[in-house]
């Protein structure tokens, strides 16, 4: 079967900026008697909905917490939202595969909160891509797959020098920029959205 996800990875903690960009619409009521892991759920839910905003990606709260390593599969067509650090990391299927559709709020996000990678993994089509946005710009874009042999800009620092499988050059980018193994980020919990 293989994998078939994709999304964005951006370099800063939306929880930081709750409280000056969060549509009112999703404001979640804290009543002062959650427990530490409900508290933790409902700033995700706001962190999330913030990240996906400044995205350009209009969505509703899907209420169901995941962990990365269910979102893998071509059956998840919605958004999820987890935190890697300080980094936020979006699942969103179609962010990734189609990330010229998505580029004005990749350039928008990158220009206000800093670097964003996007990526998307299709085994099933052997097909690989992955940009990254920084100050506003596309600064690096490679793609592999039938009729697909892209490589602009400087490589990412980790990303591998020689030609390999282009899962694995790909997948070593993606973990130099999170700074963690793929094994590890297959544990973060993500809160679900909806598109609307």
């Amino acid at each position: 079967m293989g994998m078939s996800f994709g999304g964005a990875i951006i370099d800063f903690d939306f929880h930081t900026v709750v409280d000056e960009l969060l549509d009112e619409a999703f404001r979640i009521f804290i009543t002062g008697n959650e427990t530490a892991d409900e508290l933790r759920v409902k700033r995700l839910q706001e962190a999330g909905a913030v990240a996906l905003q400044e995205l350009e990606v209009s969505v509703n709260l899907g209420d169901a917490p995941l962990e990365f390593g269910d979102l893998l599969g071509a059956s998840f067509d919605q958004y999820a939202v987890g935190m890697v650090g300080k980094k936020t990391v979006v699942i969103g299927r179609f962010i990734g595969l189609d990330q010229d559709s998505y580029t004005g709020g990749f350039q928008a996000c990158s220009r206000k909160h800093g670097p964003v990678f996007v990526f998307s993994f299709d085994d099933s089509s052997g097909t690989y891509m992955f940009s990254l946005f920084r100050n506003g710009e596309r600064v690096r874009f490679r793609s592999r797959g039938n009729g697909m042999s892209d490589d602009e800009g400087t490589p990412l620092p980790g990303e591998p020098t020689k030609e390999i499988h282009p899962f694995d050059h790909q997948m070593a980018a993606l973990e130099a920029f999170v700074g963690r193994s793929f094994h590890d980020l297959q544990e973060v919990k993500m809160e679900r959205f909806d598109e609307a």
